[in-house]
């Protein structure tokens, strides 16, 4: 098995949003196919999946997975290789789902395309709000 140093982090790509009353569907509509090509192009090109769910256990909103919305986004049922479970905001932050998961402590998270990773380091290419797409 060979490990890979890139990743595409499909992060809060989930059913839980369009219950929430903030969820506008014409801005997903222009998402939607830029979402799809950018899983299209990774997996052509070997590169491993890793979605990341948010949840509020308790909460009684979408977030609660007594809910049953804690699953992927119609047209995003992808295969992951990995999928993790966040419950804060931020899947980066000091203590949560992946800054304490092995072997993700040195990943370097690039936001836009003129961010770079330092050398050496792992990379991992996100996709993380419906305005922001990076693609390496």
């Amino acid at each position: 098995m060979t490990v890979s140093s890139t990743a595409l982090l499909l992060i809060d790509v989930q059913a839980s949003f369009p219950a929430r009353e903030y969820w506008v569907e014409a801005l997903a509509e222009q998402w939607r196919p830029q979402q799809r090509a950018l899983l299209e192009a990774a997996k052509a090109q070997g590169i491993p999946l890793v979605r990341i769910f948010h949840e509020a256990p308790g909460s009684d909103t979408p977030f609660d997975p007594a809910q049953g919305l804690i699953r992927p986004l119609a047209g995003f049922e992808d295969s992951a290789d990995v999928t993790f479970h966040k419950r804060v905001h931020n899947a980066f932050k000091r203590g949560s789902t992946l800054a304490t998961s092995p072997g993700w402590s040195s990943a370097a998270f690039a936001p836009s395309s003129a961010a770079r990773p330092p050398p050496g380091s792992a990379r991992i290419w996100a996709t993380r709000s419906i305005s922001q797409a990076t693609r390496p």
